[in-house]
């Protein structure tokens, strides 16, 4: 029984309720009642470690794309893929609880490397400092909960344009009124989507 290959999933063998992990050459019983059940939590909390994915949304029409998170995510990137919209307003991300889309008290810095300027922002994090209508943007925004006690999130970002070409980065900081339930891609005055997709990966 325990002489089987390694398998990535547990399982239970025998008529004793016994459950065991199948590594090899050795037992490795994980025991009965509260060891049995603590070692299934750790089995648990280790299953929601691997990124699940998001379902992809396109950015051809619209002024927003948001995303439910589910509570336990601690980190979240938001990958652009040729995005581009019908105007000149920078892509912003705004992240929201269960009272709405937060519109204030961001700390938001982004540099655009081929003009050597920082800008900052406080509506949202800005992924860019320009936005050129024919161009698209691709790259992704990090975003990781740095204190779960007071719903603060950080983030950082790396957006790349096809015009240029030009280089974005981006970091900041966010503190929600309550637990993270949305991510929001959009620019800073409402422009209109009209190429590319976006998608979420969270752990």
């Amino acid at each position: 029984v325990f002489d089987r290959p390694w398998s990535a999933t547990p399982e239970l063998f025998g008529s004793d309720g016994v459950l065991r992990y199948g590594e090899r050459g050795h037992d490795s019983r994980l025991g009965k009642q509260d060891h049995g059940m603590r070692s299934f939590s750790r089995l648990l909390n280790s299953i929601t470690t691997i990124p699940v994915s998001g379902t992809a949304l396109a950015t051809t029409s619209g002024t927003t794309k948001d995303f439910t998170i589910p509570s336990w995510a601690k980190k979240i990137t938001l990958s652009l893929v040729g995005v581009s919209t019908n105007s000149t307003s920078v892509f912003r991300v705004q992240l929201g609880d269960i009272d709405g889309i937060e519109t204030t008290n961001y700390l938001s810095y982004t540099a655009n490397h081929a003009a050597g300027t920082i800008a900052a922002a406080t509506g949202g994090f800005d992924l860019t400092t320009v936005n050129i209508a024919a161009a698209t943007y691709d790259g992704v925004a990090n975003f990781n909960l740095a204190d779960a006690s007071t719903f603060t999130w950080n983030m950082d970002s790396n957006i790349g344009s096809t015009t240029g070409p030009a280089l974005f980065t981006s970091t900041g900081t966010k503190s929600l009124s309550a637990a993270l339930t949305t991510i929001r891609l959009t620019t800073q005055a409402g422009d209109t989507f009209d190429e590319g997709k976006v998608n979420v990966l969270y752990s």
